[in-house]
């Protein structure tokens, strides 16, 4: 239908700038799920630049980035709260049938987007 139309599929190494202009144009996204990147990007030293480029790159001012974590709370909440991202950050423990480990569910919003402002667009590349 036609809400499938706006659904637009890239790859590219989101760590990458140059990747990441050549996959998509700036403020594409209204919404980023996560259930692994920035899991592998903390692994690799590369969480800095995945989440820099996610909120200055992928997503439109009123963007929403979703990340879905078994890492612990104490150790992701902080992360993502980094006051140079300028994000509004909601968790949520999720408990799984199962499992013993909790998985995180953080939800990121630009905080001047959260509060009901317009959101800062994004300005030149990551």
């Amino acid at each position: 239908g036609a809400e499938h139309r706006r659904v637009a599929w890239a790859t590219c190494d989101v760590c990458d700038a140059d990747s990441l202009a050549s996959a998509c144009p700036q403020g594409l996204a209204d919404l980023v799920v996560d259930k692994g990147m920035l899991d592998c990007a903390i692994v690799e030293h590369d969480a800095a630049r995945l989440l820099c480029n996610v909120r200055s790159w992928l997503l439109s001012p009123r963007g929403v980035y979703v990340v879905v974590s078994f890492r612990k709370p104490e150790l992701l909440v902080p992360v993502l709260s980094c006051p140079e991202l300028g994000w509004e950050v909601r968790h949520t423990a999720l408990r799984l049938p199962g499992v013993e480990q909790q998985a995180s569910v953080c939800v990121m919003r630009r905080a001047e987007a959260a509060a009901g402002g317009p959101g800062a667009p994004a300005n030149g590349r990551p």
